[in-house]
C-alpha cells in the first residue's frame, strides 16, 4: 500500500533529520508515523537507526526486528537487524539474519563484509 500524505510528510521530515544527525527529532517523527500506521516497516527500520544513534540499543533492536517482521524479504532491513544483533554480541543470530539478507540480495556488499568479519571473530 502506498503511503498517504501524512505518512509521506513524516517520512520526508525524518529523512532530513536523519541526514542532519538530528536523531531525537527523527525519532519523534518516526514514532508519529508508526502511530499513524503501525505496519510501516520503513518507519520501524529508520526508528531503529535513530534509536541506535541515540544509544538506545534495546529499543533499536526491537524496531529493526519489527521492520523484518513486517517486510521479511527487504534486504536492507535484514542487514540493519543482523548488524545490530552482531554488535550486541548476539553473534549466532546476527550471522543467521545476515545470511538471510544475502539470500535476498547476493550483491549486498556491506552484508558480505560484516558476515565475513563476524564469522572470523567467532572462530578466533
Amino acid at each position: 500500500m502506498a503511503p498517504d500524505g501524512t505518512t509521506r510528510t513524516l517520512h520526508e521530515a525524518a529523512k532530513l533529520e536523519l541526514r542532519d544527525q538530528r536523531y531525537a527529532d527523527a525519532a519523534r517523527n518516526l514514532e508519529r508515523a508508526i502511530a499513524h500506521d503501525p505496519t510501516d516497516a520503513w518507519a520501524h527500520d529508520k526508528l531503529g537507526i535513530a534509536f541506535q544513534r541515540l544509544g538506545r540499543t534495546d529499543e533499536a533492536l526491537k524496531e529493526f526486528e519489527r521492520s523484518v517482521e513486517l517486510a521479511p524479504s527487504e534486504a536492507v532491513y535484514l542487514y540493519n537487524y543482523g548488524a545490530m544483533l552482531a554488535s550486541m554480541g548476539q553473534t549466532d543470530d546476527g550471522i543467521s539474519v545476515l545470511q538471510r539478507c544475502l539470500k535476498q540480495d547476493p550483491d549486498h556488499c556491506r552484508a558480505k563484509e560484516l558476515l565475513d568479519k563476524t564469522l572470523q571473530t567467532q572462530t578466533n
